[in-house]
């Protein structure tokens, strides 16, 4: 495991390296089949201690356009386990420690619960009014909508805790659109990057009376695919530059 970190780590340098033009290269020209290879981030965080050299360099594996598994420089793989075209299982190891979720979808293919390690962690229910709630580890999060995206969430925590979070998207591709089943488990994300577009800003606010903004520059390839973000949060907690690399 630290020679591949190592050797991940090393890759860093020589992509970050290239230009814009370099690595928005594409051997694959239909938008409809590109899939993404490898992440390079260099966070400004309070979470870049986690980092490799306060880098994250993230390894992307298919079965055809099915997840296989990612592969993170911090020795993370997550492998992906579908039935049929869902992702029904997610096995997240890190050394010794490992934490397996089962994906469940009603009788429309649309998310319903998830368990962990044999625990139900999440369950979701669909509205008349085409939002949605998730009960999720004591809270209760309330998603509303906008062209198939996600356009706000408020989360009312167990201690009377809220917080609000609203996305405004642009109209290019997402790194992760052509995955098979991954617009099936992206309500789970703690933060969505976009379904099939991308965050372009993201408000909050909480209870408490503290708000703030997330802007993303972003630089795509001629495809309409990011190969460049520029994250800056005003408190710095989602305050990044990610590479984005495909096939």
């Amino acid at each position: 495991m630290k020679k591949l970190i190592y050797l991940l780590s090393a890759i860093f340098f020589v992509l970050v390296s290239c230009s814009n033009d370099d690595s928005s290269t594409l051997g694959n020209t239909n938008p409809n089949e590109v899939l993404l290879q490898r992440t390079v981030t260099k966070s400004a965080s309070n979470h870049s201690s986690l980092d490799v050299n306060g880098m994250m360099i993230t390894l992307w594996v298919y079965n055809g356009k099915k997840l296989a598994y990612t592969q993170t420089s911090r020795g993370v793989k997550t492998n992906y386990f579908y039935t049929g075209n869902l992702i029904t299982r997610i096995v997240k190891t890190e050394g010794t420690s490992s934490i397996s979720s089962i994906y469940a979808y009603d009788d429309t293919e649309r998310l319903a619960s998830i368990t962990t390690n044999g625990v139900v962690t999440a369950s979701f229910t669909y509205n008349l009014d085409g939002t949605v709630t998730i009960l999720h580890s004591g809270n209760t999060e309330h998603i509303s909508f906008s062209d198939g995206e996600v356009s706000k969430i408020v989360t009312n925590h167990a201690d009377s805790f809220s917080t609000t979070h609203e996305y405004t998207y642009d109209d290019k591709n997402s790194p992760t659109k052509n995955i098979i089943g991954f617009d099936k488990i992206y309500l789970n994300l703690e933060y969505p990057n976009g379904n099939f577009k991308n965050v372009v800003t993201r408000s909050y606010s909480n209870s408490d009376g503290d708000a703030g903004d997330v802007t993303k520059a972003i630089t795509y390839n001629a495809l309409g695919f990011p190969v460049l973000v520029n994250s800056n949060d005003y408190f710095g907690i989602d305050t990044y530059i990610t590479q984005y690399f495909y096939n």
